[in-house]
């Protein structure tokens, strides 16, 4: 794990502290996933016992002590004691075999679903399951992780509605850590130029998750910070920028496609109109932006309220999900 990028990321998202924190949800959950970072670095953290992953990856966490506050971890060392450490220690357990058995009958239900088959049939896995991931399923001898499929779900869609194979630049606004990139990228190789927008502490588990897998072709913050514009190169070389919410602004090239999935809801009016400014309005020719049509704890605003920010034309979509017993997706395209 590249320590000296993370220090040198939390410095400066302490600096640019007011433009940094998408909304107070995750103000509250950053001091937790870096807490975590730094005391067990990356290694498995797509799978049952880590923290880091909350709210953006596909781990499966068993533990509450992973997830918990700095208060609540001073009450929560009580379990570590004689007595109370055996049956917590029993409690853990149970809770990771439901999770387990859970994972067994999620693995099954993707495995028999249509819109499952239609993916596996058209696209390309490669490589899905690193960083100890366990949400996966099996398909011709191969393991691939569920999350990958969601994203090939919803990108099947928008390619549908927007010729994905005819845009070489591609924009993703809450990358995550960076599975949708990487399903992108192995599908349509037209796609040589790619920014990947995050809020700290997450831009740092993207930027290492993507180098694991392209190495050098990933631009990371050391490279930003350098630099007072980030812009394209005029070549086919594969170039993914990893770069923190609070230069946006440092954005010069022109956008094929701008995506957001889901993370809308959850920021802050300042850094949606910070998008729009920085982004959409001057540089971007097409986007789809994805939103739940359930509710979720994290929501600050309704899907309409957000348009607002982003004055175009929208053609509004629903999108059937592989989990079919779950509202469908809304997805907003914008073709300029």
């Amino acid at each position: 794990m590249n320590i000296k990028l993370l220090n040198l990321l939390e410095n400066d998202f302490k600096k640019n502290f007011s433009s940094s924190i998408a909304s107070r949800y995750w103000h509250r959950r950053t001091n937790k996933i870096l807490r975590d970072l730094k005391k067990r670095g990356m290694e498995g953290f797509r799978g049952f016992n880590r923290g880091i992953g909350i709210g953006f990856s596909d781990h499966k966490s068993v533990d509450i002590r992973n997830v918990l506050g700095a208060k609540e971890k001073l009450f929560s060392y009580i379990f570590n004691f004689g007595f109370f450490n055996s049956i917590f220690s029993e409690q853990l357990k149970l809770t990771k075999f439901y999770c387990e058995t859970s994972l067994i009958f999620k693995k099954n239900y993707y495995e028999n679903s249509e819109i499952t088959k239609k993916l596996l049939n058209k696209y390309k896995f490669e490589n899905t399951c690193t960083w100890g991931a366990v949400d996966k399923i099996n398909y011709k001898n191969n393991e691939i992780a569920s999350i990958y499929l969601l994203m090939a779900n919803r990108m099947n869609f928008i390619n549908q509605k927007i010729d994905l194979a005819k845009i070489g630049s591609f924009c993703e606004i809450g990358s995550g850590f960076g599975a949708n990139v990487h399903f992108l990228q192995t599908n349509f190789k037209n796609i040589k130029k790619i920014i990947c927008l995050d809020i700290f502490p997450t831009i740092f588990i993207l930027t290492e998750y993507l180098k694991s897998i392209y190495g050098e072709a990933v631009k990371d913050y050391t490279y930003i910070k350098k630099n007072d514009k980030i812009e394209f190169e005029d070549n086919d070389k594969l170039e993914i920028f990893c770069v923190p919410n609070w230069d946006a602004g440092k954005i010069k090239s022109e956008i094929d496609h701008l995506h957001n999935a889901h993370s809308f809801v959850e920021m802050s009016s300042e850094q949606l109109k910070i998008y729009n400014e920085k982004i959409f309005e001057p540089y971007t020719k097409s986007s789809s932006f994805v939103f739940y049509q359930r509710e979720i704890k994290e929501k600050i605003f309704e899907i309409n309220e957000i348009l607002k920010y982003f004055p175009a034309k929208f053609e509004n979509y629903e999108l059937p999900l592989i989990e079919n017993f779950k509202k469908s997706d809304q997805v907003f395209i914008f073709k300029n």
